[in-house]
């Protein structure tokens, strides 16, 4: 819950932090996507992070208009439905579910491996899976932020 983030976030002011979801430029959407946990409002509780991770939809922009830094997604196809809204096939769904476990089994390899941050966007685009049509769109845009 939005509470419990915040809770959270303020007993721990040095944490990394990362989280995955569905979002929208304005923030990390809560469990039933009626409205935030994490938004403009309770962005300054990420600001003085070393390590943030934010994976869903627009993040990079969230990211950019809160001046936070780490490492962020733009628009992700993760799902069938969300394929079809930009015009790529619908592929089965354990396609999509390979590509996100992929994305997060790479990404606990470079937290636990303690790659530089900066660097994350060039690894994830060289080794992702460019024969994917879907899989492209989602690393065109990815981003490290560093305001």
């Amino acid at each position: 819950t939005r509470v419990e983030f915040e809770e959270v976030m303020e007993s721990n002011p040095t944490a990394d932090f990362m989280c995955i979801g569905h979002g929208n430029a304005y923030g990390l959407f809560n469990v039933d996507l009626s409205g935030y946990i994490i938004d403009g409002a309770n962005a300054d509780l990420l600001r003085n992070r070393e390590r943030v991770v934010c994976i869903w939809c627009w993040a990079v922009d969230f990211g950019r208009r809160n001046k936070i830094r780490g490492f962020f997604t733009s628009m992700f196809i993760s799902n069938p439905m969300e394929a079809s809204w930009f015009g790529y096939d619908k592929l089965p769904v354990e396609v999509y579910d390979q590509q996100n476990i992929w994305l997060c089994d790479e990404v606990q390899t470079m937290l636990n491996e303690n790659k530089a941050m900066d660097t994350w966007v060039d690894t994830l685009q060289e080794k992702s899976d460019k024969t994917l049509d879907f899989v492209r769109f989602n690393y065109d845009k990815i981003a490290y932020l560093n305001p």
